[in-house]
């Protein structure tokens, strides 16, 4: 379940009354006090399918049903058309809002809905934020990266000798001021990972983490470099080239999900960054955010992993390489790669789509994480919201029509790409494990154009 998906944002506050946190169908408990409603507006871009603004959906917003207006809560609106679901992931009962009677203030959120509604039409949340419960609200978008992603080294030596005819004979390399060794060494120290020599015409270096000369590749090798080239003659006289360079990479072209499709925010390196809005006393706050369909990828691609987070946990389990060996990570690879082939340290995507409270001084007093998950049958789906229980099949079904679901005989059950898929049904990655010491089969873990 795949393709390319765009986030279209946007932010209007609404008039409401009362500021209590409600347990799904229980009791309140107030949190804060409000003695007037109104409505304000600040900041908003963007635009729905058709001809619908996002700021008019806000100011029309309705409250979902089962849901309270004096609720910090996020939803799916009732204006999404398609069969979904949502509550606290793990607790069928109860809906992705606070309640009086749990000390929790994290909670993690489960939407479910077919996959081809993801395809097709995306996903849109209903963000409410209830009258002076919050100084500052905070949003952060899910986002992975499509392709393998490091740090080149910061600085390269390199020492050849040369022949009365210009043939390289031997060669030294240094890289990160390590030990000096052939540069051709079958076992070259860690921080070689990241680079090739090449010595046809005159010395240079490549990261591997730049595909930008492959078909349909980017380069993602960040950081800057030192190279100096030490050539000698047969006459004994050596010569020396001390440039400054930089690995070229670019966070842009490397990552995939809503934090790249329409995300408006970035920090200078050019990652999703939050986004915060203050919050007007007196007044509360309905968030609509989209994240648009797959169906309209410019590479034509199925992967709904691109609008669908919703990951088992188990299937990605990984650990680092070098450096950070032993740090597990129960994260997709593509979100939480953990370290570089060298063992540098590497950014974490972002798994979740995020909504934070926050007060005056920075702290998170409310955080809900959610998360898409698509199913495979309407019919499991259905039964899922009836009774809470999944069927033995649950959301993936991989079997073929008609035995295992409805349809034209022989088709798939399972049309679209989720996380798990992305894993289980890449042949390349089947044979190999996540924890393997081969940092080379890192490629096979990233998606590759899917956004």
């Amino acid at each position: 379940m795949n393709g390319s998906l765009k986030v279209v944002q946007a932010i209007v506050l609404l008039s409401f009354v009362g500021i209590f946190f409600t347990s799904c169908g229980g009791s309140q408990t107030t949190l804060a006090s409000a003695t007037t409603s109104g409505t304000t507006t600040g900041g908003n871009t963007g635009q729905s399918s058709g001809s619908t603004t996002i700021e008019d959906q806000e100011k029309n917003a309705t409250i979902p049903s089962g849901y309270d207006a004096g609720n910090l809560f996020v939803t799916v609106p009732d204006t999404y058309a398609d069969t979904n679901f949502t509550s606290v992931s793990g607790s069928y009962s109860q809906n992705c809002s606070f309640t009086s009677s749990s000390l929790v203030n994290d909670l993690t959120c489960v939407v479910d809905v077919g996959e081809l509604s993801l395809f097709h039409d995306g996903i849109t949340f209903q963000y409410n934020v209830p009258v002076n419960q919050c100084k500052y609200i905070r949003t952060y978008p899910y986002w992975y990266y499509n392709y393998e992603v490091g740090t080149g080294p910061t600085d390269v030596n390199v020492t050849v000798t040369k022949n009365s005819s210009g043939t390289v004979t031997s060669t030294s390399c240094s890289v990160d001021f390590g030990p000096s060794m052939s540069c051709t060494t079958a076992t070259p120290p860690a921080a070689w990972n990241d680079i090739e020599f090449d010595f046809d015409e005159e010395v240079s270096v490549k990261c591997k983490y730049d595909t930008s000369d492959e078909d349909g590749g980017q380069n993602c090798c960040f950081g800057k470099y030192r190279l100096r080239t030490n050539t000698i003659t047969p006459d004994g006289a050596t010569s020396t080239d001390e440039r400054g360079k930089s690995w070229g990479g670019s966070v842009a072209s490397c990552i995939g999900g809503p934090g790249r499709t329409s995300w408006d925010k970035f920090d200078l390196s050019g990652y999703p960054t939050q986004k915060l809005e203050k919050m007007t006393p007196d007044l509360k706050r309905t968030k609509i955010y989209i994240v648009k369909d797959v169906s309209n990828s410019v590479n034509g691609a199925d992967d709904n992993f691109v609008v669908a987070n919703f990951f088992s946990v188990g299937v990605h389990t990984h650990t680092g390489y070098a450096a950070l060996s032993g740090t597990t990570s129960i994260y997709p690879y593509f979100v939480d790669p953990v370290s570089d082939r060298s063992g540098s340290p590497v950014i974490s995507g972002n798994p979740d789509y995020r909504f934070d409270c926050l007060d005056e001084a920075f702290e998170t007093n409310y955080r809900i994480r959610m998360r898409v998950q698509e199913w495979d049958t309407i019919a499991a789906l259905q039964n899922y919201m009836s009774t809470g229980v999944s069927s033995t099949v649950g959301a993936d079904e991989n079997g073929t029509a008609p035995a295992d679901c409805p349809g034209l005989s022989g088709m798939s059950c399972n049309q679209a790409t989720d996380l798990d898929d992305f894993v289980l049904r890449n042949p390349m990655i089947a044979w190999q494990s996540f924890a393997t010491t081969s940092p080379t089969s890192r490629t096979f873990y990233f998606p590759k154009s899917s956004y």
